[in-house]
């Protein structure tokens, strides 16, 4: 099978997305299948063309002014995904509110090949009223047209199934639910040496509790919590890993904060490897990758209370909980290091390798793929 996949970014850009694409590309290569995959040329010293990869430009204002991925490809991108188009079996994308997903969805359809979005988020609530109107606008004019058009539509989060649902009064016929799938074998439970090795890596001392933060520097992720945690926790080590425009509120950082701004998802495992915590007090997510290659590691996490997502872990006692606020994810950090409960760890290594295989999750994307295609030859 030849599949095309679209995305707005790619690595070497950073984010949630890029490694859900990466999984998808890997995946779908290691299956047998032919892949070709087509994206933002961000950032713009990126190759243009790496193996199978294409590089297109685009317009990025708003994500650098602002923090929101909206990346705005031109005639080129117009062409590679034609191209793409005509050559693929199938095409693949994520997320209805890009350029990229439309231009993806409206030319498999020209080409007569079928085309599924994986929908991985729901409505992201801003602290600016503007943006929160941009985005119902947006859904409305974009993301419920594509979701709609589209040959099938996963859903791959508990936050994506209730808004798209909500969104259309009810569930779409040409739908189903499956998560996204992560690399189980890589994110895995470290031994004594290799946890030991990778603190001396990060300079971790041995004797200090080590929490870590992964994610881009954007209002959604919660980084002044994150801050303020650090804080009334001073004697406990932080690592933040990532970079976005709220950088500035790291300069300085804290005197227990290290600040990682740029680290290859290659990479990620060692920093689960040396962490007794993964703290993440973000808003809006759909089931946060960081989460799930934590859980998979075996390292206990703390999440908002509130995320539509955690309702199911905190039901299977997988993960820990608090209320969004300084005080709370403190107090909450603060119980999770000093073991109240030992088995966290080990029952969210536990539901990962059950929930969560990407080898899983790939034979669920070529079946729908294939009943898809044999569907099209019924007709044709």
């Amino acid at each position: 099978m030849k599949v095309g996949l679209v995305t707005s970014y790619m690595p070497p850009h950073l984010g949630g997305i890029e490694r859900i694409a990466e999984n998808l590309f890997a995946g779908y290569t290691d299956s047998g299948a032919e892949v070709r995959w087509v994206s933002s040329r961000i950032p713009t010293d990126a190759p243009r063309q790496e193996d199978q990869r294409v590089r297109v430009p685009c317009f990025n204002l708003l994500e650098d002014l602002l923090g929101v991925p909206v990346p705005v490809w031109g005639l080129t991108g117009w062409t590679e995904v034609n191209r793409l188009a005509q050559w693929a079996d199938g095409i693949h994308t994520l997320d209805c509110l890009y350029l990229s997903s439309a231009l993806a969805v409206i030319l498999a359809k020209r080409h007569g090949k079928p085309v599924i979005i994986s929908q991985n988020v729901g409505f992201i609530q801003y602290r600016v009223p503007l943006l929160n109107g941009i985005e119902r606008i947006a859904y409305g004019a974009l993301g419920r047209p594509l979701l709609r058009h589209a040959s099938h539509v996963v859903l791959a989060t508990p936050t994506a199934d209730a808004y798209v649902n909500s969104l259309f009064g009810g569930r779409l016929a040409h739908s189903s639910t499956f998560p996204i799938g992560i690399d189980t074998v890589l994110f895995r439970p470290a031994s004594e040496e290799e946890r030991d090795a990778a603190r001396r890596s990060l300079g971790a001392r041995p004797e200090t509790k080590l929490v870590l933060f992964v994610g881009r520097l954007v209002e959604k992720k919660g980084l002044p919590i994150v801050l303020d945690v650090c804080r009334r926790l001073s004697h406990v080590q932080f690592i933040v890993a990532g970079d976005g425009p709220l950088r500035t509120l790291l300069s300085p950082p804290p005197a227990n904060l290290t600040w990682h701004r740029t680290v290859a998802p290659s990479e990620m495992h060692r920093y689960y490897r040396a962490a007794d915590c993964v703290l993440l007090p973000s808003h809006g997510e759909g089931l946060p990758l960081v989460v799930q290659e934590a859980m998979a590691c075996g390292l206990p996490v703390v999440v908002a209370e509130d995320e539509v997502y955690a309702e199911g872990l905190l039901g299977a006692r997988v993960c820990a909980a608090a209320p969004r606020t300084s005080e709370g994810m403190a107090a909450r950090v603060s119980e999770v290091l000093t073991g109240v409960d030992p088995l966290l760890g080990q029952r969210a290594r536990d539901y990962a390798q059950e929930h969560w295989s990407l080898r899983t999750m790939i034979v669920r994307y070529l079946t729908v793929f294939e009943s898809l295609l044999a569907a099209r030859a019924r007709v044709a």
